[in-house]
């Protein structure tokens, strides 16, 4: 498995590949409808095309199999993806490795995330790696068209 920085080349890949990952994980709460994956769609591509810079990637055989992005200059990861066939196999353990050290070469002394609090298994992953959980909040998703219920998790280093 190689981490590396992701490519303009793949921003198509990488947000095929976060819709994937994010339908499976929505999936299984029940929330995934056609007019929501094009809304993801849009979404992860926007995403990927503005910021691609900062995103790290995960490669295997020269596949791209997953991905993974801190905030421009915060300690707020923004997104940590998988593709489900790839899941438990330490390539989500590595990307996350990946943005940990970036928070602590920028002098930050914890990282933070918010995931959706029906998502059992990033709730898992998370805690797995010493994330606690530090709030609940509500607010509107333009993804997904409605106030959805969100856990905000936080690693302190040291």
């Amino acid at each position: 498995m190689i981490i590396r920085q992701a490519r303009s080349t793949e921003i198509r890949t990488l947000a095929a590949l976060g819709v994937i990952a994010w339908e499976q994980a929505f999936a299984a709460a029940g929330e995934v409808t056609n007019h929501l994956r094009e809304k993801a769609e849009a979404t992860y591509y926007g995403f990927c095309e503005q910021y691609w810079p900062i995103i790290i990637a995960a490669e295997i055989d020269g596949e791209t199999v997953g991905w993974a992005a801190l905030e421009p200059g915060q300690n707020k990861i923004t997104d940590v993806w998988v593709l489900p066939n790839f899941q438990r196999h330490g390539i989500g353990t590595a990307l996350l490795s990946e943005l940990e050290q970036q928070a602590v070469s920028r002098e930050f002394d914890e990282v933070f995330l918010e995931t959706h609090a029906k998502n059992s298994p990033a709730l898992s992953f998370f805690k797995k790696h010493e994330y606690t959980i530090s709030g609940l909040k509500s607010a509107y998703s333009p993804t997904m068209d409605k106030s959805v219920d969100t856990l905000e998790m936080r690693k302190r280093f040291n």
